[in-house]
């Protein structure tokens, strides 16, 4: 079998040299969505289903290769009265295959946060390698 060139490397390498490399760990997105007064405007790699007024439950495409060890960023809107909600993951519903979520917005009074569809996005975040470097030794 003959040897090809490949950016001025020859592959495979001969049996004398040695193939090395360096991997960066980075950080990517896993899936990501966002939802808007209960409807998913834009899901990647997961889908979002209300299951409640201020309730949602998140079921990746495939299982997440860190099991349910893994990072949620959230993002909200401010809406028309000004009012941030708050979002959050509900405790004890992280799965390899996806989560919970809750939507809530304060009642201005010492009442608990009421339930609410108000708009929202998250990013699951998950690690991987990427080659930076090639080299024959």
């Amino acid at each position: 079998m003959g040897k090809a060139n490949i950016g001025g490397f020859f592959y495979p390498p001969s049996s004398s040299q040695t193939l090395n490399s360096t991997v960066t760990p980075v950080t990517a997105v896993f899936a990501s969505a966002h939802q808007r007064v209960g409807t998913t405007a834009v899901a990647r790699n997961c889908t979002v289903t209300r299951t409640n007024v201020g309730r949602y439950t998140v079921l990746f495409s495939s299982a997440h290769p860190d099991g349910a060890n893994y990072e949620v960023l959230f993002g909200v809107d401010e809406d028309a009265s000004r009012a941030i909600p708050k979002v959050s993951v509900v405790d004890g519903s992280k799965t390899a295959n996806g989560f919970s979520y809750i939507v809530t917005v304060d009642d201005n009074g010492g009442a608990a946060d009421s339930y609410n569809d108000e708009p929202a996005s998250f990013a699951v975040l998950y690690a991987v390698g990427v080659v930076t470097a090639v080299s024959l030794s």
